[in-house]
């Protein structure tokens, strides 16, 4: 059975593990929401908005999900920890969708397949996949 995360402690403690610092405004704070940024990451955030569960970015709402399973939340890690010149690969324009980087993830291990793949798109593709293979929750 697969593990689920909803917007609480237990998924908050799982995003400072991985060196998000919640940025929540008092406003925010007494309604009982949290905010939460990657340092590596620009303008993108993840935000408990009371049981939802928000990626944004640049201040906009991207995806919205009442909890997440154990796959959308290594899905959401990947896309903040990702360097640009990798991210482009998962999320071309900069937009979040659980299915889209689900989706690009499958395509990428099967352009690996190709023997034709030029090696700086390899070292890549190959990046990505380390990294995300390395996120243990």
């Amino acid at each position: 059975m697969k593990k689920i995360f909803k917007a609480n402690d237990e998924l908050a403690r799982i995003l400072e593990k991985f060196e998000f610092i919640e940025v929540t405004d008092e406003l925010d704070k007494i309604k009982g929401k949290k905010m939460f940024k990657h340092p590596a990451s620009r303008n993108k955030y993840i935000y408990f908005d009371y049981i939802n569960i928000r990626v944004l970015s640049n201040k906009s709402y991207v995806e919205s999900v009442f909890e997440i399973d154990e796959e959308e939340l290594r899905n959401t890690l990947l896309f903040f920890l990702l360097k640009p010149s990798e991210l482009k690969h998962i999320a071309p324009d900069n937009h979040f969708s659980f299915n889209s980087i689900t989706s690009r993830l499958k395509m990428i291990k099967k352009e690996l397949k190709n023997p034709k793949l030029k090696e700086s798109k390899k070292s890549s593709y190959e990046e990505i996949l380390k990294i995300y293979e390395n996120i243990e929750l």
